[in-house]
């Protein structure tokens, strides 16, 4: 089995994100579900 490389890290600026540019919002997907279903992503 070959050993695995490590890839170098770009060097200089990075941009920051926020919150906002990496939330992803289901609230549609989160109407359609049954209390249970709701139940079982709380507690996950």
């Amino acid at each position: 089995m070959a050993a695995a490389r490590l890839l170098p890290v770009p060097a200089g600026p990075q941009a920051k994100l926020t919150f906002e540019d990496v939330a992803v919002l289901l609230s549609d997907e989160w109407d359609r579900l049954c209390p249970a279903q709701r139940g079982l992503y709380r507690n996950v």
